[in-house]
């Protein structure tokens, strides 16, 4: 079911670049999916493309899981769940 109104983000979250991968400057792109729930937080996420590297995939997901929204609305304008989808790119700068 799509929502009338999609969730907007109100807090993005930057991953921690882990240190052994910053070191070998390694780089990459986690795709993750996730749930916003009707209170505008992250009820759930999973990586569905990972980086090929655990602990990439790791900082990604814990990133996602800080993010903040408003949430979601259904055609009556209540908050409703809703899936989402977001890559995070690694690079060292």
């Amino acid at each position: 079911m799509t929502p009338e109104v999609p969730p907007k983000i109100t807090y993005r979250a930057q991953p921690e670049y882990p240190a052994s991968l910053r070191k070998k400057n390694a780089t990459g792109t986690v795709g993750v999916s996730f749930v916003v729930g009707a209170d505008g937080s992250v009820t759930s996420a999973s990586v569905d493309s990972s980086s090929g590297y655990p602990e990439m995939d790791a900082a990604a997901l814990a990133a996602v899981y800080e993010y903040t929204f408003s949430p979601a609305l259904n055609s009556s304008g209540r908050p409703v769940a809703c899936g989402s989808h977001t890559n995070i790119h690694f690079a060292v700068r």
